[in-house]
């Protein structure tokens, strides 16, 4: 995600009218590109730009160690529901699970994805939550 005062910076030093374009990124590997433009406040704005491209990321800093699978993966229930898509949604190699991963960044900004088996694993290293994508078994009745 964009670290604080990046933008700000940024914006301080370009004219009004300037473009700052920007990846932003997190540790699940979604990204985003955007493109701001500074206004006569010194401050930017702009919407995010298609495609999967992205370039020097603007977080800089490794992720946190997610710590032991077997700690976390304790504490998830021992039943699992049914979901309407598999971890494929989220890991496959297209377009949309690209902007899926990034989209998940902004509700759990803290989060790394590993995969253990065939299992994916969301971690908030910061809660400690987590949760087990498997794949989908069919629902009775469907």
């Amino acid at each position: 995600m964009l670290p604080p005062g990046r933008a700000a910076h940024a914006a301080g030093a370009c004219r009004p009218g300037g473009k700052i374009l920007l990846t932003l990124s997190g540790w699940p590997y979604g990204y985003a590109r955007v493109l701001l433009t500074v206004n006569g406040d010194h401050a930017a704005e702009g919407q995010l730009l298609g495609g999967t491209v992205s370039f020097m990321s603007a977080r800089t800093h490794p992720a946190p160690a997610f710590g032991n699978p077997a700690h976390w993966a304790a504490g998830l229930p021992d039943a699992s529901r049914a979901a309407w898509h598999g971890p494929e949604r989220i890991t496959a190699a297209t377009e949309e699970a690209f902007h899926l991963r990034f989209l998940a960044q902004f509700a759990v900004p803290d989060a790394q994805m590993t995969t253990v088996g065939e299992v994916v694993h969301l971690v908030d290293v910061v809660t400690g939550s987590a949760t087990a994508l498997t794949h989908r078994r069919p629902v009775e009745g469907s």
